[in-house]
């Protein structure tokens, strides 16, 4: 049985935990009942405990009380802003025991956990995709079910992923936040500027199959494939012409 210490004498005989007050203990057990006596007055959702309730209950508020100092976000929740300052101050707490990698919150760790597990346990049926995290599953289930759950505000415009709507979004909004330092372009979505700055590094990453050709960009190179296509057309189109002609030209064997 494994030792608990006398500043924690609350033990669980489920698990290992143990807790400093008794009741602690009875609000952890209600994690192995599944006991569930809190619920929501604004849908049907129940928990097992009140604090879970309250951080649920931020989902049904627009309201943002806790700000960041530093820069302009606000969260719902104060262990939210708690975990955004950790990009700020650089404090990476989360480390990887199998590689060097390091990350300021856990739930990225947890998620780069999965890249050294080449098992991707969630699959789905309708399509041969499977993926490491549940939530990528969550999150492609909306393709094949269409539920366009986010909406934009401005238009009617409505998107099966929330990443896609703040794509969208910058598209009403002349704010170009992404800045190359070096050149005086700027853009509205980071992922633009990451496709940006490898012109600057000529690092040709995106090379042809068909020819030695490499290119700075995946676009350019989707750009250029057409090209063979072409090319073997124009080479094909020459040697029926060659043979028309020599068919043409060939001296007559009738007398």
């Amino acid at each position: 049985m494994a030792s608990h210490s006398n500043d924690c004498p609350f033990y669980c005989q489920l698990c290992n935990k143990s807790f400093k007050l008794q009741r602690e203990l009875k609000k952890h057990l209600r994690t192995h009942s599944g006991e569930r006596h809190f619920s929501c007055d604004l849908c049907k959702k129940s928990f097992t405990q009140n604090s879970h309730l309250k951080e649920h209950l931020t989902s049904h508020s627009n309201e943002r009380p806790f700000d960041c100092e530093v820069c302009n976000k606000s969260f719902k929740l104060q262990k939210h802003l708690k975990e955004h300052l950790r990009i700020h101050s650089r404090e990476y707490s989360f480390s990887c025991n199998l590689c060097k990698k390091s990350f300021t919150q856990k739930i990225h760790l947890k998620e780069h956990l999965a890249s050294h597990n080449n098992e991707r346990p969630t699959d789905y049926q309708v399509c041969n995709k499977s993926l490491k995290l549940q939530k990528h599953l969550k999150k492609h289930l909306r393709i094949h079910s269409r539920e366009h759950s986010f909406s934009c505000n401005l238009c009617k415009k409505s998107f099966t992923q929330k990443n896609h709507l703040k794509e969208h979004l910058a598209s009403h909004s002349n704010e170009r936040p992404f800045d190359c330092q070096l050149c005086n372009k700027s853009f509205k979505l980071q992922k633009h500027l990451k496709k940006h700055l490898p012109i600057h590094s000529r690092e040709h990453s995106f090379s042809c199959n068909l020819c030695k050709k490499s290119f700075t960009q995946k676009s350019h190179l989707k750009e250029h494939l057409p090209s063979h296509y072409l090319a073997a057309k124009c080479e094909e189109l020459n040697q029926k012409l060659l043979k028309e002609s020599a068919e043409v030209l060939a001296p007559s064997s009738g007398v």
